[in-house]
């Protein structure tokens, strides 16, 4: 062995590796290949959001309270263009898997709404908020994608 590989091989070992290096190791070693692409979109949004929950209990009053809270719109708008991006890359059994859950999830979640708008009306419940119908709309996505994954099995 002689001494230019042996320092190489030493350099390499003191090397400390960068984040990103990290963060697409952990990916390519633990994520399929196909979601790989998704991932690697969505993680700018993530990050996004993760500022946005340090800064939002941080800024006082006035404009910049505003621009602070509209933040996680411009994550989630590129987090919805990404699901997109990957639903389009779908074979035709996995785009009608995510037409059935997209549409029973919105029926559901539209109903409720609904529902719930037209009892805030005659004065039987107390007035809700909005900010709980998007989530409720993924969590129904997710619980009739699930069975409709097993439903095609």
């Amino acid at each position: 062995m002689d001494g230019g590989s042996l320092e190489s091989c030493q350099a390499d070992l003191t090397r400390v590796p960068t984040a990103r290096e990290v963060v697409r190791r952990a990916i390519e070693e633990f994520v399929r290949p196909h979601q790989q692409r998704y991932l690697i979109e969505v993680l700018p949004a993530l990050a996004l959001i993760a500022i946005w929950a340090v800064l939002s209990s941080h800024v006082a009053t006035g404009w910049p309270r505003i621009a602070v809270a509209l933040l996680p719109l411009g994550a989630i708008g590129w987090m919805f263009a990404a699901m997109l991006r990957r639903l389009l890359g779908k074979d035709e059994l996995e785009q009608r898997i995510e037409l059935i859950a997209i549409a029973i999830a919105s029926a559901c979640v539209g109903l409720a709404s609904l529902g719930w708008a037209l009892l805030e009306s005659v004065g039987a419940v107390a007035h809700g908020s909005l900010f709980y119908v998007l989530p409720g709309l993924i969590a129904v996505y997710g619980a009739v994608k699930l069975w409709a994954l097993w439903r095609y099995r």
